[in-house]
């Protein structure tokens, strides 16, 4: 590790370095107190004169990369280095982002009066100065990974193992720098390893996974038979190295590809003991957790995540169901090859012969199709999906009606027509389920027909018909809420019928996102309700295509219960409070995980049911989400805690976070408060609302926050949902919940 300078300059040392401060390019749009080195630190010399004004009197050299005999090549991307002394300051980042942090951060030392003698040093080499195991340096250990897995179990992914020696070699050296060697339990064993087993089928099945420190000062993580040892793997960089792995989806609709946060916390000495010791296996077996994008869909946040999908060597997943007879779905054919026996309203005629035969025969060529790719069955094959159409119109032709009339559901015939196709599969392909949804016009279990065995159920948390809504306000099992509880009857009448039910679930809202939904309460008791119910496996949305800003948030803390739905109440928060912090700023992270809190209580004190996935379409303020007069009450304390949070940004991108997130307080605030304080206001309120009106719109551009959700047809079957953002020319004498809407489809 190279050092820059002494920690201790002498006064004289950093004088000389600061004396040739006048160098370099000439200030443009920014103060002539301020010189830089090259273009690429402009934009900090123009932010740090707008933001201290007069009271910039330092003389200030700003650069990028190596200037002034500093050198910066051991530090992170976000590294910085400030010295001040005797009126001159040198502030150099490792990249231009580095340079943003380090003058924010000599700006807020000016501003406390405590600028002059600064010696800062900022993500210079590791943030872990030393790793030991049982006080053993880690550089003198090797990554011990199984040769040949299918040694253990036939059906087990070589990929996945290879995948999890290489992610431990990888964040063992950012750690500290040390890059371990890979070998094989085939070569000689090494004096020390940190060493990847396969565990029983019985004790670990696919996924489970422990963690120990021997005797002689060696770590074993022991997995189930593909999947575990990369869990362990990332387990133990959590829990006992630091590291902390979260997602920022504003970052990835901003266009930053870098959504994905690798967090270490800095430490002179981190030291894996004997207390290493655990066992952890999934409350949930199939675990899809997703935002709606494609940051779970890859295969690296996700198996950080302990999620099922896109993990190296994943096979044997339950597989969703998702109207795999709907083109527009991707999977299945009704609209193209058979498109002329689609009956008409988007559901086809479940009863019809032609129909069933050639679902029946689709299903039975696709599986031969997998087969024939390689894809083993109860492995990569799991399910085929054959699940309804995303419609409410059902056929309502004699036969149809006559299924319904016996049966006192849709559900009757489109389970029937499942039947039938899961008992030609199961007599071609032993083994091998079909799926279908219940959902939207089939939540309800029919009379007398049963699912076969091989048939998988996946039960919607979501809605039953555009009048029947799950509710988001309140608990899956709140007993006081009627809608939740006619729900849950349902789906334990499914349960007592067949083994294999799945569910979907669906923590957000789609269309007015204008404002975020206090959905994290219900979160947290819903997540530990469906680990209970010994489910197959949880597909859970937690937002839909377009921006919602605390959907990351949720993905994390869904995908935590998941795993493990002992976590208290108290550790969740801990978790959210954690992710603010890592995602906003560590002081700034305060702020708006208090107004994160805030919007919980102004939902718990309306208590009032909703279903946030809908909730906009015919309440354009989404207001009603949250307690006017909480919210009213407390519009001044939020708007100064933003401003607090702006204050304490680390970063531009922190800024902008916080600019996006806080603007949907201010719109919902400035909406429910405008005719007391606006329209009926005194002059002093209505000069403030005036500013702050002004204030939320420009937020709303800037940040290019969604204000709904429209759906544009797509040829002749289904539909993408768009985001629509704020076009309207600001008119202060309107209230911006009467004209920042569009109109729903």
């Amino acid at each position: 590790m190279k050092k820059i300078l002494a920690l201790a300059l002498s006064v004289l040392t950093v004088s000389s370095v600061l004396a040739s401060c006048s160098d370099g390019r000439a200030a443009e749009n920014y103060s002539p107190k301020i010189t830089v080195s090259s273009s690429d630190a402009a934009e900090s010399a123009v932010w740090l004169t707008e933001k201290l004004g007069d009271r910039l009197t330092d003389e200030v050299y700003l650069a990028v990369g190596d200037a002034k005999g500093i050198d910066m090549s051991d530090f992170e991307n976000d590294g910085y280095v400030i010295r001040t002394d005797g009126g001159n300051a040198l502030i150099v980042g490792r990249s231009a982002d580095g340079l943003d942090r380090g003058v924010r951060k000599y700006a807020k030392a000016v501003q406390s009066g405590t600028a002059d003698g600064l010696d800062i040093t900022y993500h210079e080499g590791y943030r872990v100065k030393r790793l030991t195991v049982c006080g053993r340096d880690i550089s003198e250990y090797t990554i011990v990974k199984v040769a040949d897995v299918t040694e253990y179990e036939p059906l087990a992914a070589q990929e996945s193992m290879d995948a999890a020696a290489d992610e431990l070699q990888s964040y063992i050296e950012k750690t500290c720098g040390a890059r371990l060697a890979i070998v094989t339990d085939h070569d000689a064993a090494p004096a020390h390893a940190l060493r990847l087993a396969i565990g029983s089928a019985a004790d670990y099945g696919d996924e489970a996974f422990s963690i120990k420190v021997t005797d002689s000062g060696d770590v074993v993580i022991t997995g189930g038979r593909y999947r575990g040892c990369i869990y362990g793997v990332y387990d133990f960089l959590e829990e006992d190295i630091g590291w902390r792995f979260v997602n920022d989806i504003y970052g990835r609709h901003s266009g930053n590809e870098n959504y994905q946060i690798d967090y270490l916390y800095e430490s002179e000495h981190v030291d894996v003991t004997s207390a290493a010791d655990r066992m952890s296996e999934p409350a949930i077996a199939y675990r899809e957790i997703f935002d709606g994008g494609d940051t779970m869909h890859g295969t690296s946040l996700s198996p950080k995540f302990k999620a099922s999908l896109g993990v190296p060597g994943a096979y044997g997943l339950t597989g969703k169901a998702c109207h795999g007879i709907d083109a527009a779905h991707s999977q299945i054919f009704l609209n193209d090859e058979y498109g002329g026996l689609r009956a008409e309203g988007g559901q086809p005629c479940y009863t019809d012969e032609a129909i069933i035969s050639a679902i029946e025969s689709y299903t039975l060529r696709r599986a031969a199709e997998c087969i024939a790719s390689g894809q083993r069955i109860g492995r990569e094959l799991v399910t085929i999906d054959i699940a309804q159409p995303d419609s409410e119109n059902f056929c309502i032709c004699d036969e149809c009606r006559a299924v319904f009339n016996k049966e006192g559901c849709n559900t009757g015939a489109v389970l029937m027509m499942t039947n039938r196709v899961a008992a030609s599969v199961a007599e071609d392909y032993p083994g091998l389920y079909v799926s279908m949804l219940a959902y939207n016009g089939t939540e309800a279990p029919p009379k007398t027909v049963r699912p076969l065995d091989n048939v998988r159920i996946s039960y919607c948390f979501y809605i039953a018909n555009r009048e029947d809504l799950y509710c988001n306000a309140h608990h899956i099992d709140d007993e006081d809420c009627e809608e939740n509880r006619r729900f849950t009857r349902l789906f334990d009448k499914w349960t007592e019928m067949s083994p294999n039910v799945d569910v979907w679930y669906y923590p957000f809202q789609w269309y007015n996102v204008a404002f975020q939904d206090p959905v994290f309460d219900s979160l947290y008791y819903d997540m530990k309700y469906l680990a209970s119910q010994n489910i197959g496996g949880l597909m859970c949305l937690t937002s839909n295509s377009t921006v919602s800003l605390l959907a990351s948030l949720k993905t994390y803390l869904a995908s935590r219960l998941a795993w493990d739905a002992s976590i208290t109440e108290e550790e969740y928060y801990a978790y959210a409070l954690e992710w603010f912090r890592i995602v906003y700023g560590e002081d700034s992270g305060e702020n708006a995980y208090t107004y994160f809190r805030m919007c919980e209580t102004a939902n718990d004190i309306l208590d009032e049911c909703c279903c946030f996935f809908h909730y906009g379409e015919d309440t354009p303020g989404t207001h009603h989400m949250v307690d006017a007069k909480y919210m009213a009450d407390n519009f001044d304390f939020m708007y100064e805690l933003y401003h607090d949070a702006l204050d304490e940004a680390e970063s531009a991108g922190q800024e902008k976070r916080l600019k996006s997130y806080f603007s949907g307080m201010m719109y919902v605030c400035i909406g429910i408060t405008y005719e007391d304080r606006y329209t009926n206001g005194s002059a002093e309120e209505r000069a403030v609302m005036e500013e702050r009106y002004r204030e939320c719109y420009d937020l709303y551009v800037e940040c290019r926050r969604t204000l709904t959700v429209d759906t544009v047809p797509v040829g002749d079957h289904g539909a993408v949902d768009v985001p629509v953002y704020l076009t309207v020319p600001l008119d202060l004498e309107r209230n911006p919940f009467e004209y920042w809407v569009v109109d729903p489809i």
